[in-house]
């Protein structure tokens, strides 16, 4: 039970922190047009339809649709590292001639237009949705579309307009359930115990069979624990707690809260080691990068990694220049030991 409750508070403790994570997310600002002005609502109270402005380095907190953007040549840079773990950026317009480019933010067509878009799915990469501005339609695809996570670089700033919000966004639609994972050294510890404990069972039934032996031969020492009468169980089953409870010790119960331990400070130390914090701006403290340890159970993974998979092509390549054969004076050598020595017999000769 002991052993349960360790682990129980080891969860408990991490599930809390991902509840402040949430927490911190839905509590951030960003700048809503309505009425005709510029708000600061958490994104927990976005609603489909509000415009919405994205600054530099900030992630989307909906699936926009871009309209407005900062970009002289009518672009904006997105990252989608957080979404397929691609570091290169995207190029993405806004809705060609919906808006005047020179158009004061405060005067966006806000509550002037209305748009009609697909059902909420799960397929990232398309998009379909239509415009209505009056007796005007404007055509929207992907190159328009910003997803939920995704984050804006390189453009001071963009305005977009909300079609999709919390669960019913591409990319709450595409998680699924976290599995329960296992690190190495668990799998190890699981088997070693089920074998001590087989070990264990096997012992018991021994030890049983030999006090039943002695107890039938009449004899009443400690070990047969006498005639059983003093149980309310029959002897063969109180002698079998008994002996359970005598190879317990064998059992390193100790051993996973001592491993539980070891994970919360393992988590503890990758949370808080600055070797491993980034910062994206040099000039910016609030830029940092910090590692987050998300499940403390696969600290000991990080050390136990043996391949590396990539879908990176031509440009990783190996420098290593292998002797294949060399030519000295019209003489061809199949290793660099027979050139050495045919070079050192022969005579040095000076040419001016």
């Amino acid at each position: 039970a002991f052993v349960h409750l360790v682990t129980l508070a080891k969860d408990v403790f991490e599930d809390i922190d991902r509840h402040r994570s949430d927490r911190r997310e839905n509590r951030k600002l960003f700048t809503v047009v309505r009425n005709g002005k510029e708000i600061e609502i958490q994104s927990r109270r976005i609603q489909v339809g509000d415009w919405v402005k994205v600054r530099n380095r900030e992630q989307f907190p909906a699936d926009l649709v871009a309209v407005l953007t900062s970009d002289t040549n009518g672009q904006l840079f997105v990252e989608t590292a957080n979404i397929d773990g691609e570091t290169n950026l995207k190029i993405r317009k806004p809705v060609k001639d919906f808006v005047d480019a020179d158009i004061v933010p405060t005067s966006l067509p806000v509550g002037l237009s209305s748009f009609e878009c697909d059902l909420p799915n799960k397929h990232i990469h398309h998009f379909n949705c239509t415009i209505t501005c009056g007796s005007r339609k404007f055509a929207v695809s992907t190159e328009n579309f910003l997803l939920r996570g995704s984050v804006l670089r390189n453009t001071s700033w963009i305005y977009g307009f909300v079609v999709y919000t919390g669960k019913d966004t591409k990319v709450m639609k595409n998680m699924t359930k976290a599995p329960s994972k296992m690190s190495r050294i668990e799998h190890t510890v699981n088997k070693i115990i089920f074998v001590i404990f087989m070990t264990q069972l096997i012992l018991v039934v021994v030890s049983v069979a030999f006090s039943i032996t002695i107890n039938n031969n009449g004899r009443e020492d400690t070990l047969a624990g006498g005639d059983g009468d003093s149980t309310i169980f029959p002897f063969w089953l109180a002698q079998c707690f008994s002996f359970f409870i005598l190879y317990g010790q064998m059992v390193p119960i100790s051993l996973y809260v001592t491993m539980e331990l070891i994970n919360v400070a393992q988590g503890y130390a990758i949370n808080h080691d600055s070797k491993m914090m980034y910062m994206e701006d040099p000039g910016d403290p609030e830029s940092i990068i910090k590692p987050e340890c998300k499940d403390s159970k696969l600290c000991q993974e990080i050390g136990q990694i043996q391949y590396v998979f990539s879908d990176k092509t031509g440009t990783l390549t190996r420098n290593v220049m292998e002797f294949k054969k060399c030519a000295v004076d019209g003489q061809v050598f199949p290793n660099l030991e027979s050139a050495s020595k045919a070079l050192r017999t022969k005579k040095t000769v000076n040419i001016d």
